[in-house]
């Protein structure tokens, strides 16, 4: 890898945090995803400035080439990203339920509280 490549893809990396960090300063983005994607970049940075080890893991692997073992490890990522959430919706429609449940019972009782106080209203005319 060259050295110009390997700034380009620095800058790309540093400029991805750059960004994420914004969103996270904005709350455009909460802090457990933006953990994510911060190794993201860091691993970017990681494959660029130690390219070596990326063709050890390459033979280790027994792949051809290096960007078939990065495609591999970015399908994984993306798999594995899937998964988290599937995870957290999974989660938040359970959280929902629970609470369009609680609000629809506190509804049926304030309504039969107002219907048990307009009884009384009428009773003590």
């Amino acid at each position: 890898m060259t050295t110009h490549q390997k700034i380009a893809s620095t800058i790309v990396a540093l400029g991805m945090m750059a960004v994420i960090l914004y969103l996270v300063r904005k709350r455009h983005l909460r802090e457990e995803f933006s953990l994510i994607w911060l190794f993201c970049a860091l691993a970017m940075v990681g494959v660029v400035w130690f390219y070596p080890a990326l063709v050890f893991v390459t033979h280790l692997i027994g792949a051809v080439l290096p960007t078939t073992t990065m495609f591999i490890f970015a399908f994984i990522f993306v798999l594995l990203l899937c998964l988290h959430f599937s995870i957290s919706l999974s989660r938040l429609r359970t959280q929902m339920k629970d609470l369009t449940q609680k609000l629809a019972l506190m509804e049926a009782r304030w309504e039969e509280e107002k219907a048990g106080k307009g009884t009384d209203l009428e009773e003590n005319k």
